[in-house]
């Protein structure tokens, strides 16, 4: 969205006003970046609507207080979903990206049990050879 920059920010700040929408939604509906849209509304439109710029201040403060909630329950939805996939027809169709790119990883103590739906997806790494300088475990 090219053109006016007064335009669009105002248009960025209505719309955020109206649904009580987030950074990022408003970047996605609009075709910028995050940033364009920080900077349109924390920046430019100060300048030139003050008014407008308080009551979209508050909707981004709103929005700012509750970001750890929304993260946790996105946490939350995915091992859920993942639990899902385990109890559902006993096997797991995806790890997560971090856990595929790691090869011979396993899960043991605290966090299998907390974290069983992970866990049988990877076999142990083979076990080290004793060579008296460590400990046996």
């Amino acid at each position: 969205m090219k053109g006016n920059i007064e335009e669009r920010a105002v248009l960025l700040a209505q719309y955020i006003i109206e649904h009580k929408a987030t950074v990022r939604s408003a970047a996605k509906r609009f075709g910028v970046s995050k940033s364009t849209v920080h900077k349109d509304l924390s920046e430019r439109l100060p300048g030139f609507n003050r008014p407008l710029y308080l009551q979209v201040k508050q909707v981004l403060d709103v929005n700012k207080a509750q970001r750890h909630i929304r993260g946790g329950m996105a946490t939350r939805e995915k091992y859920r979903h993942l639990e899902e996939l385990r109890h559902g027809n006993g096997v797991i169709i995806e790890a997560p990206p971090l856990l595929q790119k790691r090869r011979g990883f396993s899960l043991s103590g605290w966090a299998a049990g907390h974290l069983s739906a992970i866990a049988v997806i990877f076999p142990r790494p083979p076990a080290l050879p004793y060579c008296g300088t460590r400990r046996r475990p």
